[in-house]
């Protein structure tokens, strides 16, 4: 065993040296002939243990033996394997095939080697040696000691604990980043090479863990993307636009680390998360955005003299993608500094269409002609919020004024900021008067105007050198707030004005433009929380009160003036509000996939997409239908909802949006489900007279007959690959069985695994077809041997029980499939799902907390067991 590992050790060495000085890849074949020899791997070598082999080639002359731990095949094109590099300590594998493509790795940690498998357009699969570190993140500092946090004192941190729970920074990003504090099983991953973690809770409290989402939300910003704490949220996505990051002491995934996550997870299509170890909220939250960056693809930052993987920074800078545990400003970098191990650009690659997240809407105009209103109420008061989405963003306001002091304070992020701000003053040309960028991150302006308009802009800037002392301003992104006062400022302007008192007084006036504002947005903008009394709303435009945050709660629509909002009890009760204008016009919807007239192989799993519009943007709903039967909805967008289908068919998808006033469209599509043969049946030998195509099943007397067949009178049958097939003497499954896994051209004489002759020439009373792979009682057939049948009994495990968020049903073998329906303790069925494979993780979120029954048919049996969800 010890020069085994010798020899592949040394083999690797000069592989790897070898690839480096040519072409890297190595091609191994399409993804469906890999997936196939695969499978055929798993099969030959399974153990009753459910362990199986697999051989995986890196070069014409070099393979490694692995053990597989997990598998999950969900359709013929999609399967998942994990597991270890036999002989080698602290190895691992990961491989995920979806249709035409692969991805994947070997990771060897005891050499620092990595290899990666990925795919082309066309379905070619190549693996390649591959520097560890763009592949994982490893090594990453661990920190346990709460370092200075300048939010330590932010009253934002006041906000109720249970609050905690549904934080979102982003509703309706194009993206999604989950903060998961509260214990997770991940399992099926490449993690513990592929072996169930239960991960504990954070060592968090309430207040930390919204400082972790402060911090991390802020770093994040300027992208299309939702840092959220709500797993309800977070499940609105598909796969590939969302990322699980896990905030645990549970550290089996990378022992003695900060953290770990793979590069370029995020759209890999699984449930695969990244990992947080470290305590306290500042490094929790600095771990946070490394990992969740490294999942969108971004390497570390480190300098090659001295060598080092991360970088700790500069003065009071550090790159997010280095170690910024001990710096009060950390951002996004592009190896501007003196020595980076890389140059990459953080920005546009998470910004790529990789990733499909993108940058947010630019919030202001960049130059005097597109300036936004300043913000100034009667007594001059000012309150602006911004955010600096890109690097050289700038965003202008404009103001009147009749003469006299100006004193401007332009404040970043309180809490965890990320933009050092530039501040200048321009007159009525848009000519600068005067400029501020002090030696902090923020900025004020002080002066005496004449009567008359100006201007003020915000944007990012840099301090120090970018190379040895400080930074430049690519990455000063972020929010900021502009407050102070304008001696004469002009009345407010907007589409709508709001008050403070009734009868449009008060201590502020604040216009506002259509859109929608939050309870921090207004907040942002100068109105408190439940504290407005009067509005004058302009002709053509409607404005929505909410009682509760994210518009949420009782609402009420004003289309004109309000003098005092006591009298229909709205006074002092808003906390979110929109502006829109008065339409009629209907929401627009597509179904962006499937395309019309697709076709499927039963069992399909079906994912159906939908865009929605609307003319404020407001979709309430989009429901999806087969035909008229209701299959789910979806309140956020992406809109979408995934239908596993059993049967063959043709069905028509329906997609109906409803927007926030009740109007509705709907778009239409139709796709068809086939089911291929697994095996054909044939009266006579060498596939002779009528042939009768099987599809998966189990096929009496009767249906037999009903496809055209006649009792007791097959006599040769051909099994496609992947396929086997057990015929039975007596109907409905019963009498002596015998299995074939490969074509037989006549039944009369049959030779057995024993070296024997059987003749079952018009003998089978009933046929079950299924998958290759299931177990039996018996030894595997070797060649084109037939082996006598005998049932076995499966075993049922449901994993976890109790559980929160999924579950995991096991019976019979991997691959095999059965219904499952769960009934409440009254017999009401609260979850349905045809077809779902052995070991499928299936959704149970919306579960309410209680004691239910799982009842799992087979098609010859009906299992039921109790279950709890927390």
């Amino acid at each position: 065993m010890q020069k085994l590992n010798l020899y592949l050790l040394a083999g690797l060495i000069a592989f790897g040296s070898a690839t480096y000085a040519q072409d890297k890849r190595f091609p191994i074949g399409s993804s469906n002939n890999v997936l196939n020899s695969f499978r055929k791997q798993i099969t030959a070598t399974q153990k009753p243990n459910r362990l199986s082999r697999l051989t995986l080639q890196l070069s014409p002359s070099l393979s490694l033996p692995a053990a597989v731990n997990f598998r999950r095949s969900q359709n013929a094109g999609s399967e998942q394997l994990a597991g270890t590099i036999e002989n080698m300590p602290n190895s691992s594998f990961y491989l995920m095939f979806e249709g035409k493509s692969v991805n994947g790795h070997i990771l060897l940690h005891n050499t620092k080697k990595a290899y990666k498998y990925y795919s082309d357009n066309n379905g070619a699969v190549f693996v390649e040696e591959e520097d560890i570190n763009k592949v994982v993140c490893i090594n990453y500092q661990q920190v346990n000691i709460e370092k200075p946090d300048a939010s330590t004192t932010d009253p934002a941190t006041a906000n109720a604990a249970a609050a905690v729970t549904d934080l979102q920074s982003f509703p309706g990003g194009n993206g999604c980043v989950l903060l998961d504090f509260d214990g997770q099983l991940v399992s099926g991953t490449g993690w513990n090479n592929g072996n169930p973690i239960n991960a504990a809770p954070a060592n968090l409290t309430d207040a930390d863990k919204e400082k972790v989402w402060q911090l991390i939300s802020e770093d994040y910003r300027p992208f299309h993307i939702n840092i959220t704490t709500s797993e309800a949220v977070f499940n609105t996505y598909p796969k590939t636009k969302r990322m699980r990051c896990i905030f645990t002491p549970t550290n089996t995934a990378a022992p003695g680390a900060g953290g770990v996550a793979y590069l370029g997870s995020f759209k890999w299509n699984d449930e695969t998360p990244c990992w947080v170890f470290n305590s306290g909220a500042r490094a929790a939250g600095e771990a946070g955005s490394h990992e969740v960056g490294h999942t969108l693809g971004l390497a570390h930052d480190g300098r090659t003299t001295p060598d080092e993987e991360y970088y700790q920074g500069q003065g009071n800078w550090a790159p997010i993608m280095g170690v910024g545990y001990y710096v009060s400003l950390v951002q996004w970098s592009k190896g501007e500094y003196a020595n980076a191990s890389q140059t990459q650009d953080d920005l546009a690659i998470i910004t790529s269409s990789t990733y499909g997240i993108g940058y947010r809407t630019d919030d202001y105009g960049n130059t005097i002609t597109a300036a936004a209103p300043l913000t100034v109420n009667t007594a001059g008061a000012v309150s602006n919020a911004g955010l600096i989405e890109r690097t050289g963003d700038v965003d202008m306001f404009a103001f009147n004024t009749t003469g006299g002091n100006l004193s401007l304070t332009f404040t970043s992020n309180a809490a965890y900021p990320d933009l050092d701000i530039l501040a200048t003053l321009h007159d009525a040309n848009g000519t600068a008067i005067t400029t501020s960028n002090p030696t902090g991150l923020n900025a004020s302006i002080s002066s005496t105007l004449a009567a008359g308009k100006y201007f003020v802009s915000v944007t990012g800037t840099g301090s120090g050198s970018p190379a040895t002392t400080g930074y430049s301003n690519y990455g000063s992104l972020g929010t900021y707030t502009i407050t102070g006062t304008v001696a004469g400022g002009s009345t407010p302007t907007g589409i709508a004005i709001f008050y403070k008192d009734c009868n449009y007084t008060g201590t502020y006036a604040i216009g506002l433009n259509e859109g929608s504002y939050t309870k921090a947005q207004l907040l942002a903008k100068g109105i408190s929380d439940k504290d407005l009394s009067s509005i004058k709303i302009t002709t053509g435009y409607e404005v929505v009160l909410y009682k509760s945050d994210n518009f949420g709660g009782a609402s009420a629509g004003y289309t004109a003036d309000v003098s005092c909002l006591v009298s229909s009890g709205w006074n002092d009760s808003t906390t979110s509000l929109r502006i829109r204008s008065i339409s009629n016009t209907l929401p627009v919807v597509s179904i962006t996939s499937p395309t019309n007239g697709s076709t499927f192989t039963a069992p399909a799993s079906i994912t159906i997409n939908a865009n929605a519009t609307d003319a404020d943007g407001l979709i309430a709903k989009v429901e999806f239908f087969n035909g008229t039967t209701k299959l789910g909805e979806d309140v956020t967008a992406p809109y979408s909802y995934t239908w596993s289908i059993g049967t063959a068919g043709t069905y028509a998808i329906k997609a109906v949006a409803t927007d926030d006033r009740g109007g509705q469209s709907s778009a239409q599509i139709t796709v068809g489900v086939n089911n291929p043969p697994g095996v054909t049946v044939y009266k006579h030998c060498d596939f002779g007279g009528y042939a009768i195509n099987l599809p998966i099943g189990s096929y009496t007397l009767s249906q037999l007959m009903a496809l055209g067949a006649v009792n007791d009178d097959i006599s040769s049958l051909k099994v496609n690959s992947g396929y086997e097939a057990i015929l039975y003497q007596d109907n409905n499954f019963a009498g002596p069985a015998y299995l074939f896994k490969s074509n037989a051209t006549c039944l009369v004489s049959v030779g057995l695994s024993g070296g024997s002759t059987v003749n079952l020439n018009d003998w089978a009373s009933s046929v079950v077809i299924r998958q290759t792979g299931a177990m039996t009682t018996q030894a595997a057939n070797a060649g084109n041997t037939v082996v006598p049948y005998t049932e076995y009994t499966p075993s049922v495990q449901i994993l976890p029980n109790p559980a929160s968020n999924e579950m995991v049903i096991r019976y019979g073998n991997m691959g095999d499939r059965f219904d499952v329906t769960i009934m409440n303790m009254n017999g009401g069925v609260a979850y349905t799902a045809p077809a779902i494979l052995s070991g499928q993780h299936i959704n149970i979120v919306n579960l309410r907390p209680g004691m239910y029954f799982v009842k799992i048919n087979t098609g010859k049996e009906t299992i039921t067991r109790k279950f709890i969800k927390r």
